[in-house]
């Protein structure tokens, strides 16, 4: 995509400062302890998680901040057919750019390599924090193998096609950007399946007389976290395809106007931001967010439980020299209304 300047580096710096805020929320959380070697060794999910989280925003970065340099370099070209500005086209790039394109193609491609990887594991994950906290399976065992199955080959796939359109600077640039919106669209797609199995699990669990708030919030949580992250990835996806399939057509409309590419660019730069930080908060979730929403809750349900104790109480008995005497103070009024009646 013929993408302005300013639309990757608006992503680099959105890439940078919040790599830098990620690694001083962990640091607050645990101080990087699914970074130590003992849990690391042990193939520990969390800590496999946050290594793919830890190198893919570097990578981002580092092609993010790359592509504007060049861009920023080359410029603009007047196109001799209709008198347009536009940026300049990868094949009149100077020699020294077309070479420091190909590194920076082979880091997109291998950011691309563990945000697949990541999002395939993370199906995993949802299968272990279902059994952790609501003590029930996500999925069966041959769905979670596939995931991990999936995530591997997803290693792979993006530097092969990479390498294998390597003759072709249009096919080298668009098909390995084809493969990962399909991907990505793929993994929303499992994100709305995971979506219906909160629901489900949620239901069943409120129903559970066993079941405690702070899980279900928990679940609420995480349920949210994944339909944030489906549709950021239906947004990127969807807009990435589009320029990717306009870019093998022959007019490459979209490619070749200005405002609709850096449009469609800005929707996959929100998403893929929107993206990194969705899995830094569903591995590594503000605990003081979810012990304020816990304590809120049993503090309203609490309250209610005084209200609906207090409303089921009966009234007090009335003492019986109270009633008595009551009963007295009546018939003495009624004996002398009588009497005055009498009188008249």
């Amino acid at each position: 995509a013929h993408s302005s300047d300013l639309t990757y580096l608006t992503r680099a710096v959105f890439i940078c400062w919040t790599f830098l805020w990620f690694l001083q929320h962990v640091w607050n959380i645990d101080r990087f302890e699914a970074l130590k070697w003992g849990r690391v060794k042990k193939h520990d999910l969390k800590s496999a998680i946050t290594v793919l989280l830890v190198i893919m925003c570097p990578l981002q970065a580092y092609y993010d901040i790359s592509t504007s340099i060049i861009k920023y370099k080359e410029g603009y070209i007047v196109n001799p057919l209709n008198g347009e500005i536009v940026m300049k086209p990868n094949e009149y790039y100077s020699e020294s750019n077309k070479k420091l394109l190909v590194p920076t193609n082979y880091v997109l491609c291998a950011n691309f390599s563990l945000q697949t990887c990541l999002l395939f594991l993370l199906q995993s994950f949802w299968n272990y924090l279902a059994k952790s906290l609501a003590k029930s399976s996500f999925m069966g065992s041959f769905e979670f193998k596939s995931y991990i199955i999936y995530a591997i080959f997803s290693i792979f796939i993006f530097p092969l096609l990479q390498h294998f359109f390597r003759s072709n600077p249009l096919y080298t640039e668009i098909m390995p950007q084809l493969a990962y919106s399909i991907f990505m669209l793929l993994i929303a797609l499992f994100g709305l399946r995971s979506h219906k199995r909160f629901t489900n699990l949620l239901a069943v669990t409120r129903k559970s007389s066993a079941s405690q708030i702070n899980i279900i919030l928990k679940l609420e949580y995480f349920r949210d976290m994944n339909r944030y992250l489906t549709w950021s990835l239906f947004i990127g996806s969807i807009s990435l395809l589009t320029l990717c399939i306009d870019g093998l057509t022959t007019e490459k409309y979209l490619n070749v106007h200005k405002f609709s590419a850096d449009l469609l660019m800005c929707h996959v730069s929100f998403s893929l931001w929107l993206v990194f930080v969705i899995l830094m908060l569903i591995f590594y979730p503000s605990t003081s967010t979810v012990s304020d929403s816990v304590t809120l809750a049993k503090a309203v349900s609490f309250s209610n439980a005084k209200r609906s104790i207090k409303d089921d109480l009966p009234e007090p008995p009335t003492p019986q020299w109270l009633r008595s005497q009551n009963l007295d103070g009546s018939q003495w009024s009624s004996v002398v209304s009588s009497q005055q009646s009498n009188s008249q």
